[in-house]
Parts: C-alpha cells; structure tokens; sequence
C-alpha cells in the first residue's frame, strides 16, 4: 500500500468488540478501514484461549435480556440461530452457608437479613428494573443511596462486600447511579418479576461472534491486522497525520483515527506537547481510574454447586463472587466437563495482581474448599491464569462531568472508551453502540474531507 493508499483509509486501534463494530459499520458504507491489534488474536477482553481442547473466552460474558445492540449484532451476522437463553440460578453464600438468591421468594427466605430490610431490598430492584432517569444518583455514593433504600444490615451483609472485594479502597467513593444500572440491566433479565433471571449465550462463545465479523471485513476489503501495536501517533500542528507500528512498513500515513484501546494504553501514544486547548482536553483523559482483573478458570470433572453465578461475601474468601459458566452454556464440551470462574479485581500495581498462578491458584482452591466441603483438587481437570489491566473504570461521584468525550484532544482523532457508557458498567453490548456512535461520527468527518 503507498503512503496516499493509506492516507485514504480510517485507521483503528484495537480489535476488541467495540473496534470491530466501527470497522464493521464503515465497511458497509464503502469507507476503507484498517484494524490494528497488537494481539494475536482479535477479541480483546472477549478474546479466547483453549482449555482441556476446547475454545473459551478468557473473561467470562453473558447476555442480558437489555443487550439489544449485541443481539441486533448477532442476527445481523446470521448467528440467531446459536444464540441460546436459559434462566440461572442465583446464590449467596454467606456465614459458611449456601443461599438461593435469585427470585423473590428466595429473598423473602433470606434470613441473614431482617424481613423488613429483605422487603425493601425487593423494592428496590422493581423500582431500579423501571427508572430511567439516573443524573440525581450521579453525585450521591453508592452506598447511602443503597442503606438509605434497602437498610444498613442488608447494605452490610449483600451489598458492602461486593462493593468493597471489587473497588477496594475506592469502594466508598463509587456513584449510586452505576450500582443502580447494574440492578437495572440484571432486573431486566427476568421475563417476570417473580421469575428466575435468563440469561444468553452464543454456541462458542463470544469467539463465534468474532471471527464471522473479522471475516465479513475481510470480505468487504477491510484491512485487519493481527500482532501490530501502535508505538506513537503522528501529529503536525495539533492534527493526525500518521501513526508508527512495530510491523513494516511502520509508518501508515492516516487523517482518521480512532481509539478502542482503555485510555492508559492511549495516553502515552500521543505527543505530550500540544498546543493550550488541546492539552487541557488531554488532561482530561488521564483524570480516570482504572483497576484490572486476574480471573482463575477451571476445567472441571464436575461442577461446584448448582448455581450460574454465586455472590461471595466471607472474610476467608479474597473474592466476592464465582461463575459456573457451563451452568449457562450447556454446548461447551458436550457437557462432559464444567467451567468454572474466579474473577478478582485488584490494581495492576497491586501484590495481588502480581502473584505468580501458583499461589493464585492454591488461594482459589483453599476458598473452594471452604465454599463447597467436599471440593477435591483432583476435580480440577486443567486451569488457566489470565490478567488484564485497566479493565474496570472506577466511577466515582459525579462521574458525568468527567466522561471524555468521543473526538478526542486531536483533530482527526475519535476515542471509545467502555468509561463512556456511565452509568452503565462494561458490556458487550454497550462497547457495540459505543463503536457504532463512534463510527457515525467518523463517517460525517469522512464526507467533509473527501
């Protein structure tokens, strides 16, 4: 391709979901793209490995009844037919003890909370499943919004551990209004109120999702480039006019750009000296804080107990929460063997994001023991250690005026990032309209310079 060639295409950084979805949206409208990925293997968090020879995701994905981008998504690429739902079974376990937790009745028998506090826990997840309006939630802290709606024991004994496990030290500064949407999007994935929650899952894994969108750019002339990092962007006077990779030729002459990559990755490819109005905007990116994730998986001869997703809330326990994905997923392996996850999010600059597996996975194995008695290590087939850093944006109080907006702090330049989806949390489905916003934008800029 010759420097003009390049010039004339939009460039993207990142194969993930959210950079697949620009791509996707510009190659349907005869724009030509390049995807730059520095993995291997596109995907991003929803990439996969292979455990005891079969495919999975690294990170564990559902679908919720609310994800309509990503299911509009899937039919468009012709998988309807391996979309898949079930309703799961939801459990606590608390006080050394397995709770059912996933219908109303199950939180009226709730007894570790008062009756009174367990009613109007329920009330709370009716009322959260039907708001929509959340920008009187931003600048209040998640947890006197949750004591004030539910009462302090029910906010201690379910709501303060899986805050605290997750945030950490930030675990008192998060906004109501994102711990609201998490009850919103879950809520919503009850066909009926009374009912147990339904969740979806592609034949697969997201994986599947994937490689049919990476072949449709491929197939449309799109340019997807595997083992290419970007090093630096090109600037002249405040403006896009290149990037350099690791690959040759290094050097890709561009006027659009666009960034999926979290914005710590992005940060240190733009040039630190930029003209005043532009600086300030840069600044503003690097005002949000991100925690990572080390999630243990494990290919089982048979599973822990008889829940999808359980909440953890022990003092002996380092993680507040496991997935039993094949609880959901009964296509993987034929239903021979059972997955099972163990997410813990912590800084990358934490100790415990830096523990070598073996020790990771001795903690796993001691707090398994302790949540199911008669858990033997000899039930763990094969299992796999996977970290990422700057997974989870750590939305604080009055987090929408500190949203970066999606043209970025240089001309030509467009930045997705999942901290964009406030009040939302990270979802397949929300980095897919993130990516589609960002390419309707692209697409006009596109029509005023050519």
């Amino acid at each position: 391709m010759t420097s003009d060639q390049s010039a004339e295409r939009v460039h993207i950084i990142g194969a993930g979901i959210a950079g697949l979805s620009v791509a996707l949206h510009l190659a349907k409208r005869d724009i030509p793209v390049t995807v730059l990925e520095k993995e291997s293997c596109p995907g991003g968090l929803a990439s996969s490995i292979t455990i005891g020879g079969n495919r999975v995701e690294r990170f564990y994905h559902f679908i919720c009844g609310p994800d309509v981008e990503l299911v509009r998504l899937i039919e468009e690429m012709g998988l309807k037919d391996k979309l898949h739902w079930r309703p799961c079974r939801i459990g606590y376990f608390l006080g050394g003890r397995m709770y059912a937790f996933g219908t109303p009745i199950d939180l009226l028998r709730f007894r570790p909370v008062p009756f009174s506090q367990r009613v109007r826990f329920g009330i709370n997840v009716l009322q959260s499943r039907y708001r929509r309006s959340w920008l009187d939630l931003d600048g209040i802290p998640a947890k006197d919004w949750l004591i004030r709606q539910v009462g302090l024991e029910g906010y201690n004994q379910i709501w303060d551990p899986l805050l605290k496990v997750k945030f950490g030290e930030y675990h008192e500064q998060i906004s109501a209004a994102w711990i609201w949407h998490r009850i919103h999007r879950v809520a919503g994935s009850r066909r009926k109120i009374w009912q147990q929650e339904h969740h979806g899952y592609l034949e697969g894994g997201t994986e599947t999702l994937v490689n049919r969108m990476v072949a449709d750019l491929r197939k449309r002339g799109a340019s997807v480039q595997l083992g290419t990092a970007v090093e630096r962007i090109l600037t002249s006077e405040g403006r896009v006019v290149g990037i350099k990779t690791n690959q040759s030729p290094n050097i890709h002459r561009c006027r659009l750009l666009c960034s999926t990559i979290p914005l710590p990755a992005l940060l240190p490819l733009i040039p630190e000296r930029l003209p005043p109005p532009q600086a300030r905007a840069l600044a503003l990116l690097k005002d949000v804080e991100y925690i990572g994730i080390v999630c243990a998986l494990l290919n089982m001869s048979r599973p822990l107990t008889n829940s999808f997703w359980v909440n953890v809330n022990d003092s002996h326990v380092p993680f507040n929460g496991l997935i039993e994905y094949t609880r959901l997923n009964r296509h993987f392996d034929a239903g021979r063997t059972h997955l099972l996850y163990i997410p813990f999010y912590v800084p990358s600059t934490d100790e415990g994001f830096l523990k070598p597996d073996d020790v990771f996975l001795d903690e796993c194995f001691t707090s398994l023991k302790r949540i199911e008695p008669t858990f033997d290590r000899r039930w763990v087939l094969s299992c796999l250690v996977s970290r990422a850093v700057n997974v989870q944006p750590v939305c604080k109080t009055d987090f929408a005026n500190r949203v970066p907006a999606k043209r970025g702090p240089l001309e030509g330049l467009f930045v997705s990032d999942s901290c964009q989806l406030y009040p939302e949390d990270r979802t397949l489905s929300g980095m897919v309209r993130l990516g589609t916003e960002m390419a309707e934008m692209v697409q006009e800029e596109w029509k005023q310079i050519n």
